[in-house]
Formats: structure tokens, sequence, C-alpha cells
């Protein structure tokens, strides 16, 4: 049996690497860009955090409860749910 020649696959694989580097390149490009129809000059609002007090026993009492972490019920309970029912 003769040995036929190989094919040159060279090219092939280059253009395959380019088709994958494409999205990755223009995905770089989107996140260098500055965000379209966003001024720098607006005013920033004046907003300040609420943060509200622990209520320890009540949220180990809702975790009880509930089967829930102390933090997520403690979390419940600053979003105004503060029983199971709820």
């Amino acid at each position: 049996m003769p040995d036929l020649p190989l094919p040159d696959l060279t090219s092939s694989i280059r253009a395959q690497s380019d088709r994958i580097r494409q999205p990755q390149s223009q995905a770089i490009r989107a996140l260098r860009r500055p965000l379209a129809g966003i001024s720098s000059r607006l005013p920033v609002p004046q907003q300040r955090w609420q943060i509200a007090p622990e209520q320890p026993q009540q949220a180990e009492k809702l975790a009880q409860t509930t089967q829930l972490s102390p933090l997520l019920a403690q979390v419940l309970i600053n979003r105004g749910i503060a029983t199971a029912e709820a």
C-alpha cells in the first residue's frame, strides 16, 4: 500500500484558532469602551445606606422555625419578614 501524502492542515488550524479568538477580542473591546449614553458630568445622588440594627434573638427564633441559617433569617427580618407565616 503506497504512502499517501498528508494534507497540510496548518491553514485550517490557524483559521479555526482565529475564529475562536475573535469573540474574546470583541468582548475585551466592549469592556474597554466607555458606557454609551452615560455622561461623566451627571451629579452623584446623595444617598446613604440604612443599616438595620441586629436582632439576634428574633433571628435565631426565625432560623429555628424555618430551618434557615441565622444570617439569612436576619436578612429576612431586615427586609420586613419577621415570622415564618410571612
